[in-house]
């Protein structure tokens, strides 16, 4: 019988990884749209303006759940590490209570 482990420090720094990747993201993608709004609103004007309006502007939705989503891959990751470290403490502590080598 195997015994199977789980290293929930790497877990954790994975997840903050994934969160500081997630803001960084955000950022970026924030920064990028208030540079086309500014150039959609002053510079950028007629026909073509239109065409980039609707193929670039209306996917900020999805571009922004992106970033919702990786905040929420992160704390899903951080609570699963959590869950397993409380249940392998109450495991040990049921075990040591029940140890008759004490």
């Amino acid at each position: 019988m195997g015994v199977v482990t789980h290293n929930t420090e790497s877990m954790r720094a994975w997840s903050g990884n994934i969160t500081n990747s997630a803001n960084e993201y955000k950022d970026y993608i924030s920064s990028l749209y208030n540079l086309v709004d500014t150039l959609v609103s002053a510079d950028f004007t007629g026909g073509l303006s239109k065409d980039f309006e609707s193929s670039v502007l209306d996917k900020r939705d999805d571009f922004n759940r992106l970033g919702e989503v990786l905040d929420e891959c992160a704390d899903l990751i951080t609570k699963t590490s959590n869950s397993i470290d409380n249940d392998e403490a109450e495991l040990k502590a049921r075990i040591e209570s029940h140890n008759s080598f004490n």
